[in-house]
């Protein structure tokens, strides 16, 4: 049985000949990034292993194989080695690239969290109520309701009142009880989370003055299992435990960070909000989303759902509850809700249009209180995911390029540092570049480097195996290739497929649009210019476009402080129209022309 020792870790694990190391790493809970979904594709699990075995190597340059990398979907174990992750690799990583805290402020103030000081009367032997009923029933003295909690939660609210001589404050949601607080100028918390296909944002807030206290975001441990919903779907279809585990866990983790650094107890988080795409929303609560990928793509169910936080083995929340915004159908879900709360779009009276752009972009129409919504699956690319050197927007990433009328070009990288690969904004403004100075046409081919006036650009234009591709490191470690710009294409082409779409759909042409905002940590760091170059977004005057953040985790901010932004999101949901492309017999002879620049 091969004994394989793992850095950074230093740990020792054992697996059986022929385990890939994937699956041996997984059991042992290291998680990689595996966008393509560990089928070799990718080549985003590149681990360095000693000594050097004869498989592995996939598709990885000779260069990269001679020096003992392989590919960890890849390789069945057959010996005793060292294997040697790289930090950039693993699954556990947290950024702040694309973060604003002024994106998820709120214009709410205080939280509508109200106290009420209950005083009891003791139990005797002329008063033998049960300790629930005497409580439920002060409560109501006071115009409160409140639903029967678990087991263990029962016996806790039984050890504050006996602990405090039957006086305690009663935290309640307008005239719905929560928790019990008997502590002297206590506090009461929340965490609003938005679990995103590719990033886990989690905000930490003070229920009473509304006060944001922290905010961090990671990636989803779920990219072990691929970078697209619909492989994560068939993976927890398969086997459930592991898909649902890989999201608690970085939730978790996450927020326990966040509790280590705020120095905040769990005894005081008694509320927690969370949106995210419809099949994200039914993993998280256990239940299988598989039927929403197959026709006519139903979801189990699109309501708000209302969990106790031991249902998901969260140890950052003692008490009260655990709550998912509901869905619009079965590919919009919770974050489009999300973001249309935060908008206020219902409310709208102008016509708006608002993408969030991701793996999967919501897109939501809204007009004279009209909402009209829809969802492109585009891809990871955007992500940097399947990209020759694409990478998260992680330290090292370009996220911004410039080519001067010299061909002299500029790269912007996260953390001012050697670049190491790009992410998805680099990518669209490395191309848009690329389409400005005609070293790519129209039909996004890397023209012949004879058709290009500038020597600096013909200096960076390369082959790669018999691939074109075009240099942005000095060295030619880091570029783009012909075969990158073909899946950027397939990416910005659902998404402007679904935009023009909804403008059809409602009878708008794009010089109607009074405003087009950009939601999401990813659209945050786009460069409006570059989108409109490529053809992500139409092109329009561009004090019409608002880049907002991410919207999606504003809108859980906001339902978690205020019971009135919690009716908003319920009436969003029912009213909100959703457009199915897939449906549309017109869809694919628009997404051919939308693949074009």
């Amino acid at each position: 049985m091969p004994r394989i020792r793992v850095h950074p870790f230093d740990s020792v694990i054992t697996a059986a000949e022929g385990t890939l190391l994937r699956d041996a790493l997984h059991t042992a809970g290291i998680l990689l990034d595996y966008p393509c979904g560990g089928k070799g594709r990718c080549r985003q699990c590149r681990v360095h292993v000693d000594p050097a075995p004869a498989a592995g190597k996939g598709g990885l340059k000779e260069t990269e194989a001679s020096d003992g990398v392989r590919l960890a979907c890849q390789l069945p174990l057959t010996e005793d080695c060292t294997v040697t992750i790289p930090e950039s690799r693993l699954s556990r990583k947290s950024w702040t690239q694309g973060l604003r805290d002024e994106d998820i402020s709120t214009s709410i103030g205080s939280g509508t969290m109200r106290r009420v000081e209950i005083q009891l009367s003791p139990p005797s032997l002329e008063d033998q109520r049960a300790d629930w009923e005497r409580l439920s029933e002060g409560l109501a003295r006071h115009g409160i309701s409140a639903a029967r909690p678990d087991s263990l939660s029962l016996e806790r609210l039984s050890r504050i009142l006996r602990g405090n001589e039957w006086r305690a404050e009663a935290l309640c949601e307008e005239n719905d009880f929560l928790w019990l607080d008997a502590s002297e100028r206590g506090r009461c918390y929340g965490f609003a989370v938005d679990l995103g296909t590719t990033t886990v944002d989690i905000a930490l807030f003070d229920l009473e003055s509304g006060e944001r206290l922290a905010r961090k975001a990671f990636l989803n441990g779920q990219v072990a299992f691929g970078a697209d919903v619909i492989s994560r779907a068939q993976s927890f279809h398969e086997d459930r435990d592991p898909v649902r585990a890989a999201a608690l866990r970085t939730i978790l983790e996450g927020a326990c960070e966040i509790l280590s650094e705020t120095g905040i107890s769990a005894a005081h988080i008694v509320k927690t909000v969370v949106v995210g795409n419809p099949i994200m929303i039914h993993i998280l609560n256990g239940i299988d989303p598989y039927q929403l990928t197959h026709v006519p793509y139903i979801p189990v169910t699109a309501g708000f759902l209302r969990s106790s936080p031991r249902d998901f083995g969260w140890t950052f929340q003692e008490n009260g509850y655990v709550e998912t915004l509901p869905l619009v159908s079965a590919y919009g879900g919770a974050d489009t809700i999300g973001m249309i709360v935060a908008l206020d779009l219902e409310k709208e009276r102008r016509t708006t249009l608002s993408i969030d752009i991701g793996t999967n972009g919501e897109i939501v129409l809204a007009r004279q209180g009209e909402l009209v919504a829809t969802s492109t699956a585009a891809g990871p690319a955007f992500e940097g995911a399947q990209i020759s050197c694409g990478m998260r927007a992680l330290e090292g990433a370009i996220y911004d390029a410039t080519i001067s009328d010299n061909g002299e070009l500029w790269l912007q990288v996260v953390g001012d540092t050697a670049p190491k690969g790009i992410c998805g904004t680099g990518l669209i403004a490395g191309i848009a570049q690329l389409l400005e100075r005609g070293v790519v046409d129209a039909t996004g081919r890397i023209v012949d480097s004879a058709e290009v006036p500038l020597p600096a650009l013909r200096a960076r234009m390369l082959s790669r195996g018999g691939e074109s591709v075009f240099a942005l490191s000095d060295d030619g470690s880091v570029f783009i290739s012909q075969n990158d710009i073909r899946k950027l294409q397939l990416a910005k082409g659902a998404v402007r497929t679904g935009i023009e779409t909804l403008l059809e759909a409602t009878g708008t042409s794009k010089d109607r649009l009074d405003s087009l905002r950009l939601a999401g940590n990813f659209g945050a760091g786009l460069d409006a210019r570059a989108a409109m170059r490529i053809g992500l977004i139409p092109e329009m005057d561009l004090g019409k476009v608002q880049v907002v953040g991410n919207a999606a985790l504003r809108g859980a901010v906001m339902v978690l402080l205020s019971r009135e932004c919690w009716r908003k999101a319920e009436s969003a949901a029912r009213h909100a129209r959703f457009v199915e492309l897939g449906g549309k017999p017109e869809f694919q002879e628009r997404f051919m022309e939308s693949m074009m620049f």
